[in-house]
């Protein structure tokens, strides 16, 4: 079950408030320096505005609908009678879907959104996305295999997905830092991570139950 509320949070992850909406469901991500204004702001909906200027909103319904979207994009496992996703034995999987990516882009309220541009489809392994430039102010992609039973299998290059592996990858977190002040998302099938793109800022991770 989700909920449509403003989330608050610090760049350590940590819920640090929430204000009720049935019509809203974003993230802000408060800026370490703006902590103590945040704290002293009254409690309620006569703050959005002020709590919206210490930090970034992140539109999460774009985000959720952009996952459900890669999920339900299921790759063919044969093609022309060759095999191309198995289970490390030879036997087709056709329950893998390809990740897509897109970029972060601000809307004209302020907030953080999944571009209006089509999704880019990838592989079952990954998605190729340019830096961030210009008013792409991040990048996001999906990881729609995570906690799928079994293994799963290139046999073009022999790479096998963990399916245990939960969130950024090692490659994700070495490439394409947003631009500053803000984070890219991978967005799993129970998690939204927020990340710098560098190996040294903590991961910021939320339950999409949360959401």
């Amino acid at each position: 079950m989700t909920h449509d509320d403003y989330v608050y949070l610090n760049t350590k992850g940590e819920e640090i408030g929430r204000i009720k909406d049935d019509k809203v469901q974003q993230v802000i991500i408060i800026a370490d320096e703006n902590l103590k204004k945040f704290d002293d702001l009254p409690y309620g909906r006569e703050s959005i505005d002020d709590a919206a200027n210490l930090g970034n909103t992140y539109d999460m319904k774009g985000v959720l609908a952009m996952y459900n979207r890669s999920a339900k994009d299921i790759l063919p496992p044969v093609v022309d009678g060759t095999t191309y996703i198995d289970d490390g034995t030879g036997k087709p999987r056709y329950d893998v879907a390809a990740e897509h990516g897109n970029y972060l882009v601000k809307g004209n309220d302020g907030i953080v959104k999944v571009s209006s541009a089509p999704d880019i489809q990838g592989s079952h392994v990954g998605v190729i996305l340019d830096k961030p430039s210009g008013n792409k102010l991040g990048t996001i992609h999906t990881h729609p295999n995570e906690d799928k039973k079994g293994i799963i299998r290139s046999t073009q290059t022999g790479a096998v997905i963990d399916p245990r592996h939960k969130g950024p990858s090692d490659t994700d977190l070495k490439q394409h830092p947003p631009q500053r002040g803000f984070h890219n998302i991978v967005v799993d099938n129970k998690h939204v991570y927020f990340y710098k793109g560098d190996q040294t800022t903590k991961v910021i991770k939320i339950s999409k139950s949360k959401l």
